[in-house]
């Protein structure tokens, strides 16, 4: 029989000090400023520039520079005869300008393009030689009649995903304001039409032949900025999918002011693009943007001119054009920030959410964030002479200046203070009388009951016990650590006239960690992987980064189980504040998970060196061919002792050849599912916007019309998941994954299947193991394959919860030896899985749950199996 070893303080990894960490999109962050050597809250980001709709920091381009005329700017302008122009008319020339030397500081006229009135000046436009497929757009009937012509290009284009701006002063008279346009095609995919009445349109050339589509508009607030007097109109991309276009007044400065700042009157929006696939990666339009290893970033549109398209109106226009410029590294402060104490034991980590790393065409340096940690007297961070912390963040370009990095998030973080609890242990081995504890797959704290004798444990009473753990010795010998748990209640009692004393222990396993540390993790960003973040937040708990484990052999799916896609920094997950690393791990994997495949698992397991260690993996498929014999079946549980086979000569021998006796009647359950179908909606769609398209999963076709059918129910039933269920997934895309997950977890025939029973239990039977069950045949199989009463198999079941008791007394037959005798028993709860053929026993009579298992056609079933 095995030994069992029960010891309290059980050194064990402990937290002795908490991790920190404070998170910021860049929409939240604050700043300081530099006052002689000491850093004051508040201040300013003028080297820097924020997109207002994402929060987005990035260089300030010199266009956006009220310098943006110093000699160090120039190289960002078109001069005039950099442009290409639509040739000539009678009378003259069509465009005209002023002469300049690129170089020298110049005045603002010598960067202007002066177009004279365009009436009749059609023919000019087959002097223009226009790429790509722009002459398609043009046809359309809304410049039929406008006497529209591709006016002028640069002659050099602009790098891929190079931002640039326009600065435009119409002049003359609007005799027909509404109807004029004005054009900008860029990127070899882009055009973008301003609409002299207040509003822009931005079109994308879908397939590469010319098929523009409508992509966006912008709508500018009255009385904001004007069409009708000078104007710069302004693209950046930024992150993986979006163009900053920006539109700011600029009534027209004399020459020599050129270089006067914008007014207050600027309008911002935000236009993200995506081609119409599912996942978010594999590009079937032409705008959706693809990953440029070689310049390191995800490429809205390639290098290509700019080319300008102008109206015959009877007005003309003066035109500045540049590229956008990074000329240098530029610092900015952000605010302080408090930690709750003065952390000696690790290093405090700048934690960023960034794109950078760009790198321009043929090399150079790439684009970078720095973050310097400094005191408020401006010196390195040093913990012992103050809290607060100021973060610097350097902000370098690429080295040709076309790039610039881009910061979504910022945050400080420390880890946990881990060390060995210095506890002696206590062996309490001979004492037990009764253990009781739970073996499942759950994500929770399970309870676990002791009752001792303490006789000679007086002085212990009143103490605080650390962990406690349970081991055994397995039916080949093999120590089995059962659970490692913390004792939360004790209530020692002195009964009988000797006044023995007894101690009732309730405590709970060491799940209870998870769900008494607070998260602590910075944020979740889109492609996140699940499993990595659950490690995350169990280290928080205290635990050494050797006790974690991800099971990618058992689960290589966890590798690609990621959070979803967020179109905006702002929709950065972040808990909230009060949450657990237990609530964390429970909610996502009720949220999150992989098709055709029981939920991801989290669980304190054996580590195969006589220790524990926490492992993540995904709940085994039945028939899988996965390594680690998942997929198969482990042991036998006999309905009957009567049924067993005759070879074995000891119940050792019986416990080795892994068949097991159920102790009480089975109870089997079915259960009607809550469901049939589902319908949830994102609460934004693929294009970022509201009113998104729901995700929908129907009703199995079979269950409304095949009335043979196991799960028939001739009714469509929609479960509407609710919104705050949704909070981990913001676009259409990973609402339909949530959709799926929850699907799979709650709407699944042969989990809704259930048997439970007493029966013998030893160490090696865990949750999650597949068993099947061997009982008496209920009739005569017609086929004559068994008669009524010979032993069949009634098909494969997951263990899905053990509750284990072992109890502890002494054999009152042998009082001479005062022998040990030890009961050990579990009460089981199995899900059906499928139909099994037992080599010993032909399948079941039980016709309605031998059905063929739903599983994937690639998927090995185990030897015997007959789907």
């Amino acid at each position: 029989m095995p030994d069992i070893t029960l010891t309290l303080n059980q050194p064990i990894s402990e937290k002795v000090h908490s991790a920190w960490s404070v998170f910021h999109t860049a929409h939240g962050l604050a700043f300081s400023h530099l006052e002689g050597s000491t850093f004051y809250d508040g201040g300013s980001k003028d080297s820097v520039f924020q997109e207002p709709n994402t929060g987005i920091i990035t260089l300030n381009p010199t266009f956006f520079d009220a310098k943006r005329l110093d000699p160090l700017h120039l190289r960002a302008w078109y001069l005039p005869e950099d442009l290409e122009y639509a040739g000539t008319v009678a009378g003259g020339a069509l465009f005209a300008y002023a002469g300049s030397t690129r170089g020298n500081p110049v005045t603002d006229a010598a960067y202007q393009i002066i177009s004279p009135k365009l009436v009749n000046v059609l023919d000019a436009r087959v002097a223009l030689a226009v790429d790509g497929n722009k002459e398609n757009f043009i046809l359309r009937p809304k410049y039929s009649d406008q006497n529209f012509v591709w006016s002028m290009k640069t002659k050099v284009a602009l790098e891929t995903n190079q931002g640039f701006a326009l600065v435009v002063s119409p002049e003359g008279i609007f005799a027909d304001f509404a109807d004029s346009w004005f054009l900008i095609a860029f990127g070899g995919k882009f055009i973008l039409e301003l609409s002299m009445a207040g509003f822009a349109n931005l079109h994308g050339d879908v397939d590469g032949t010319g098929n523009y589509v409508h992509i966006d508009t912008y709508h500018l607030k009255n009385g904001g900025v004007n069409f009708g007097q000078a104007f710069q109109v302004s693209v950046i991309p930024l992150g993986k999918r979006f163009l900053s276009v920006s539109f700011t007044q600029n009534p027209r400065p004399a020459a020599s002011n050129r270089a006067s700042s914008f007014s207050s009157e600027s309008e911002y929006f935000l236009t993200i693009l995506r081609g119409q696939n599912s996942d978010g990666e594999t590009p079937v339009s032409n705008l959706e943007p693809i990953w440029s290893p070689s310049l390191n970033q995800w490429v809205k549109y390639p290098k290509d001119f700019i080319t300008l398209g102008l109206c015959a109106k009877d007005f003309d226009y003066h035109i500045a054009i540049a590229k956008a410029y990074y000329p240098s590294t530029q610092s900015v402060s952000l605010a302080w920030e408090f930690p709750p104490e003065r952390v000696t034991w690790a290093p405090i980590t700048p934690n960023k959410v960034t794109f950078e790393g760009h790198i321009e065409a043929g090399g150079g340096s790439a684009t970078s964030i720095a973050p310097v940690l400094v005191n408020v007297d401006d010196a390195i961070y040093d913990p012992t002479t103050g809290r607060a912390i100021i973060s610097k963040l350097l902000f370098s370009p690429s080295q040709n200046g076309v790039y610039t990095p881009e910061l979504h998030a910022f945050g400080l973080s420390y880890p946990a203070h881990v060390q060995t609890s210095a506890f002696t242990p206590i062996d309490v081995s001979p004492n037990w009388q009764l253990i009781r504890f739970m073996r499942t797959c759950d994500l929770n704290a399970q309870r676990v009951e002791l009752k001792l004798l303490r006789d000679d444990d007086w002085q212990t009473f009143m103490r605080t016990f650390g962990s406690c753990r349970l081991k055994a010795n397995d039916n080949d010998g093999n120590p089995v650590i059962l659970v490692d748990f913390y004792a939360q209640r004790m209530q020692p009692t002195f009964t009988g006239p000797s006044q023995l004393a007894n101690d009732q222990f309730e405590g709970l396993d060491i799940w209870d960690r998870l769900n008494n540390q607070p998260l602590q993790i910075d944020s979740i960003v889109e492609g996140d992987e699940v499993a990595v973040q659950f490690q995350n937040a169990i280290l928080k708990a205290g635990f050494q980064s050797s006790e974690v484990f991800i099971d990618y052999g058992a689960s290589p799916e966890l590798s690609s189980l990621t959070f979803g896609k967020f179109t905006n920094p702002n929709d950065l997950l972040r808990p909230n504040s009060d949450t657990s690393a237990g609530d964390f791990i429970r909610n996502t994997a009720e949220k999150l998970g992989v098709q055709f495949s029981p939920p991801i698992r989290v669980r304190w397991m054996s580590n195969g060196s006589g220790g524990m260690r926490w492992r993540i993996y995904l709940g085994p498929i039945y028939g899988s061919s996965t390594a680690l014999t998942h997929g198969k079946v482990h042991h036998r549980f006999f309905l009957d002792d009567g049924l067993l086979p005759d070879d074995y000569d000891t119940q050792d021998a019986r416990y080795s050849g892994h068949d097991f006796v159920v102790l009480s009647a089975p109870e089997f359950t079915v259960l009607r599912p809550e469901f049939n179908a589902i319908l949830a909606s994102a609460a934004k769609g693929v294009d970022g916007k509201e009113g998104a398209e729901p995700a929908y999963i129907p009703c199995p076709a079979r269950v409304i019309s095949d009335p043979t059918y196991v799960g028939y129910e001739g009714c469509e039933r929609v479960k509407q998941l609710a919104t705050e269920s949704l909070q981990i997934a913001q676009t259409t895309e990973s609402v339909a994954q949530v959709a799926r997950t929850y699907y799979e977890n709650h709407y699944n025939l042969k989990r809704l299947r259930l048997l439970e029973f007493s029966g013998e239990w030893q160490p090696e039977i865990d949750a999650d193991e597949f068993v099947a069950v061997i009982g008496a045949a209920k009739f005569d199989d017609p086929d004559g394959r068994f008669s009524q009463g010979d032993p069949v198999c009634y098909g494969a079941y997951r263990i899905e919860h053990i509750d284990i008791e072992i109890r502890h007394d002494y054999d009152d037959d042998d009082t001479s030896t005062n022998l040990v005798r030890y009961e050990w028993t579990g009460s089981y709860t199995l899900v059906y899985v499928g139909p099994y053929e037992d080599p010993d026993f032909p399948r079941g009579p039980l016709v309605m749950w031998t059905e063929a298992a739903n599983l994937p056609d690639d998927y090995d079933l185990p030897e015997g199996f007959t789907a």
